[in-house]
């Protein structure tokens, strides 16, 4: 079981995945138009390996599907337009994290207990500048009493397609609002803070956190995992900083 556990920490920090982003299919209407959006509205909530899941201001995510056993894997595909580097570095990102994660859940399913993963993903942000993911997803060993979900962030450069640190994002004005001691003060004053469900020797943050994302205003959302901050039934913690861009 320890060796299992391992193999299934090293699954949640490589992994991702996609999210459709249609809402719902409409009922499809005696035209060729409308039975042309129905049609494309049912491909993308069936995830269909190489569907576009979004397709705006230039950006288009097409949707990459890893599924063996009981491991579902969604990993976006980026085409930027224009950029053919800058989509390269991206899709290419993904592409080796989702790889990780199918050969970390095929380590961990050799043992005795059965695993149940899932990977997926959303863009949570997708400005001039800056295109950011939420990742997410969980694991289950069988017979365990609960499955372990996780949250990983990832922001990228759209104009070097890289990965970059929210220290970099964060602009130069705000950059007071994201001390040691601020973003400590920013999580008391959260419900959790207020609420003393953090673990009772937790007096805050030593470090600075580096795992958050970008919501679509383009203000940084700091994320701990569960048991990072406080027990398993208060979940991941979601700090949003309300500033960054």
């Amino acid at each position: 079981m320890h060796s299992m556990r391992k193999a299934v920490a090293s699954l949640c920090l490589v992994g991702l995945c996609s999210l459709p982003v249609l809402a719902g299919a409409q009922e499809a209407k005696p035209t060729a138009s409308h039975a042309a959006r129905y049609a494309l509205e049912q491909e993308l909530q069936g995830y269909v390996p190489g569907q576009v899941i979004y397709a705006q201001d230039g950006l288009v995510i097409r949707s990459g599907l890893i599924k063996e056993k009981d491991l579902i894997i969604h990993y976006p595909q980026v085409r930027v337009v224009g950029k053919s580097e800058v989509s390269r570095k991206i899709s290419r990102y993904f592409e080796k994290e989702a790889k990780a994660s199918e050969k970390a859940y095929n380590q961990a399913n050799t043992m005795d207990e059965r695993l149940t993963s899932r990977v997926d993903y959303q863009v949570s942000h997708h400005g001039n500048r800056y295109l950011s993911f939420q990742r997410y997803g969980y694991s289950y060993i069988e017979r365990a009493a609960h499955p372990t979900s996780w949250e990983l962030g990832v922001t990228f450069d759209l104009t070097t397609g890289e990965p970059v640190e929210w220290q970099k994002v964060v602009a130069p004005k705000h950059k007071g609002a994201f001390t040691l001691d601020k973003i400590n003060a920013a999580l008391w004053s959260t419900e959790y803070g207020k609420g003393h469900y953090f673990f009772s020797d937790f007096k805050g943050l030593k470090k600075l956190p580096q795992n958050y994302y970008l919501d679509e205003a383009g203000n940084i959302h700091f994320v701990f995992g569960q048991y990072e901050l406080a027990p398993y039934s208060v979940g991941i913690i979601d700090l949003d900083m309300g500033l960054g861009l």
